[in-house]
């Protein structure tokens, strides 16, 4: 099987927010809410520019897929979204602090 039904997927999404009061209530709602509109909502209609619209695929910050665009000069920046997670670690899954600064 290559998917979990969404409603498999909203359950468990449900059962986790149960350490919170009130908030399986509130999940359950959002997410099948999101799940009845789903063929409204597409990244093309959510994103505002090719920059956002990376961000969204590849689930990666707007300011890195910018400076992406920035330091290539706009080509094909979804192709470092694919590796950039090595990008961000020390090597060992460890995420670098203040990730941002470090740029300069």
């Amino acid at each position: 099987m290559d998917k979990a039904p969404s409603s498999a997927a909203v359950n468990e999404s449900v059962k986790l927010a149960k350490v919170a009061p009130g908030m399986d209530r509130f999940i359950n709602a959002v997410l099948r809410n999101v799940d009845r509109k789903r063929e409204e909502i597409s990244i093309d209609s959510l994103a505002s520019s090719e920059a956002e619209r990376i961000s969204f695929i590849y689930n990666q910050p707007l300011w890195l897929v910018n400076l992406w665009i920035q330091q290539r000069g706009g080509k094909k920046p979804s192709m470092y979204a694919n590796g950039s997670m090595k990008l961000l670690t020390d090597g060992q899954g460890k995420y670098i602090e203040n990730f941002p600064e470090k740029l300069c």
